[in-house]
């Protein structure tokens, strides 16, 4: 979807990637909270794409394309696209006290975002995660 937005291709949405942030938490975090979750091996509408609920199937999801730089389907592997679009899907509400941090585009909305935590009596790091964006 970042990708999406990067070319403008996301009808009603014309800001582009900066204002994006991440809010980062843990699949084991998430369980003990006891909330619904499920997650997927690749793309979650492709026919061939599994869905799991218990993170003892997480070892099902390509860590290794999650980590790569480049990911486009190639000769030797036509599937890279897919595994690369893999969720983890909370249902309906993550309550903030599962976040353990924020990533950010760069030093601007990173003072932007610990204003508005401050405001709040949020303590959480926030941190510069230029490369989770294109």
């Amino acid at each position: 979807m970042l990708y999406s937005i990067t070319k403008g291709n996301v009808d009603g949405y014309a800001d582009g990637q900066k204002p994006i942030i991440y809010l980062v938490s843990k699949p084991v975090i998430i369980k003990k909270k006891s909330l619904p979750f499920c997650f997927t091996d690749g793309h979650g509408i492709m026919a061939f794409t599994d869905y799991f609920n218990d993170l003892k199937d997480l070892d099902k999801v390509d860590w290794d394309i999650m980590k790569a730089t480049y990911w486009m389907d190639t000769e030797q592997d036509n599937d890279r696209r897919r595994r690369r679009m893999a969720e983890f899907l909370v249902y309906n509400f993550v309550p903030f006290e599962c976040f353990i941090g924020i990533g950010v585009y760069n030093d601007d909305y990173k003072e932007k975002v610990e204003l508005l935590l401050k405001e709040f009596s949020l303590d959480i790091p926030v941190k510069l995660k230029s490369n989770w964006y294109y």
